[in-house]
């Protein structure tokens, strides 16, 4: 990490301390990548940039009656252009989101250096922001959390370099990106920045620079064009249809709220959340106390307002889920980057440094050690990959075992397990309820494919096949040869 204090010349320089932090930014961002296997709605993301690859077509998960229209399409083209490289792997798919994750570290420093005005506000808030389970679940999968806060970042660090031509450029690529990326909800920002632009005056002398950079906002005014003109009323009613769909777990909406918002963010933000809170506290009263500056004021009702707004968003989406969090993380980790700077100073502490470093001996083993503990799996998915890759392992020849079957009239939803299937293997399957009794497969079924699910694992024991491979998500069985 560029270390966000100048030198005498201006010029941004190196320090022990933004190395090391930089290397374990890497180290929890990358650690696992070559073992991980793709899951979830992160595979769902994954399916649909393979088929973008095989039908050479980059808008073909979202065309006729099935279109998936909930989600931009950037991220999956970004995986989709990684596996022509890559091959379809966990790499390729979650590249975007591991390094829209550093960048959003990136400018959270940036951020809190502009903002508080200290070197060691930059370092706290970036080792806040990267260090917590959120972040690191959050950012070493294919999801599109870490993209959309990067853009969104982007537009808070472009309107605060107004009117010079990079802060116009950051912000209309900002606002660009997070629409490409996961749809207007960056444009709420909008509405909290036009008061703080009131009270500031960012604005003052921007209007040339906003008109020449403009034209970025093409690529996603197309994008919309399109969905518009193919799939104006479909997409109202998926759209429908998706927010009103209630939360689907169990839970009561007071319960799941609670959950995600309340329980789980004590279990993955840990020792951070005393800090938020005086953060919080310390915010308000820069907010309310006349002996702070106006301009610093207003950016501290920036930052709460904001903050505020996303956890409001995040409330009232349909489904809640802790990771909606995610775009939160940056704002508290400025406040608290610039309240920890007011203790220990301008530049960062040794200690600091030295504990970043013991952090740093710690978890390189662990990585190891992780990667070792996996590599079984790994090695399972490569054999699976390589019989599909020979022929052996077809659709005519296969069955999957799934729990529900979903109608395949209907528009494309997250379906993990034949997603999975088609994205590792290229197979497209038949599914059945439930495994059948070994009669009745037919003579033609040499493979069975069993997600790693205790009750279905246990339902496949009946049958006497033999264990072909198995990953961190499958098991391949394979019916033993007649005598």
């Amino acid at each position: 990490m560029i270390n966000l204090a100048s030198s005498a010349s201006g010029t941004a320089r190196w320090s022990v301390p933004n190395v090391l932090l930089a290397l374990v930014t890497v180290l929890l961002s990358f650690g696992g990548v070559l073992v991980q296997e793709v899951h979830g709605t992160a595979v769902f993301y994954a399916a649909m940039a393979r088929e973008m690859v095989e039908t050479g077509d980059l808008l073909s998960p979202f065309r006729g009656e099935t279109g998936y229209l909930l989600k931009p399409p950037l991220a999956f083209w970004w995986g989709a252009a990684n596996s022509l490289v890559l091959g379809y792997s966990n790499l390729a798919m979650t590249l975007p989101s591991r390094l829209g994750g550093l960048a959003c570290v990136w400018m959270t420093a940036l951020l809190a250096r502009h903002i508080h005005g200290k070197a060691s506000a930059a370092w706290f808030a970036a080792l806040l922001f990267m260090a917590n389970g959120i972040y690191i679940q959050f950012t070493t999968a294919f999801r599109l959390d870490s993209l959309m806060t990067f853009g969104a970042l982007l537009v808070l660090w472009g309107y605060f370099n107004l009117p010079r031509g990079r802060g116009a450029a950051a912000l209309w690529g900002g606002i660009a990106l997070s629409l490409m990326t996961k749809g207007p909800m960056v444009l709420v920002m909008l509405l909290v920045l036009l008061p703080h632009a009131m009270v500031s005056r960012h604005w003052l002398g921007a209007r040339p620079a906003l008109l020449r950079w403009a034209p970025l906002m093409l690529v996603p005014v197309a994008w919309y064009g399109f969905i518009l003109m193919f799939h104006g009323e479909e997409l109202s009613r998926q759209l429908t249809q998706d927010f009103w769909r209630g939360d689907t777990s169990k839970l009561s909406r007071f319960d799941s709220v609670w959950l995600e918002y309340v329980t789980k963010p004590q279990q993955r933000l840990g020792p951070w959340l005393i800090l938020i809170f005086l953060a919080l506290i310390h915010e308000s009263r820069v907010l309310l106390s006349a002996a702070y500056a106006r301009r610093r004021r207003a950016d501290a009702a920036l930052l709460l307002a904001l903050a505020g707004m996303n956890f409001v968003i995040a409330v009232l989406k349909p489904d809640p889920d802790v990771r909606y969090l995610y775009s939160v993380l940056p704002l508290l980790a400025v406040m608290v980057g610039g309240m920890v700077s007011g203790w220990v100073g301008g530049e960062v502490p040794r200690w600091a440094a030295v504990l970043c470093a013991a952090v740093l001996c710690a978890l390189a083993p662990a990585v190891v050690w992780y990667n070792a503990e996996r590599m079984d799996e790994r090695r399972g998915l490569l054999a699976m990959e390589a019989l599909a890759a020979r022929g052996e392992l077809q659709a005519s020849n296969s069955v999957l075992m799934v729990e529900n079957i979903p109608n395949p009239k209907a528009p494309r939803r997250n379906d993990p397990v034949p997603d999975a299937v088609y994205f590792y293997f290229g197979l497209k399957l038949d599914r059945i309820l439930r495994l059948p009794a070994e009669g009745d497969l037919p003579p033609a079924v040499r493979f069975l494919l069993v997600p790693r699910v205790p009750r279905l694992l246990e339902e496949a024991q009946g049958l006497n096949w033999t264990t072909r491979a198995q990953s961190e998500k499958f098991r391949l069985l394979e019916r033993p040869a007649a005598p």
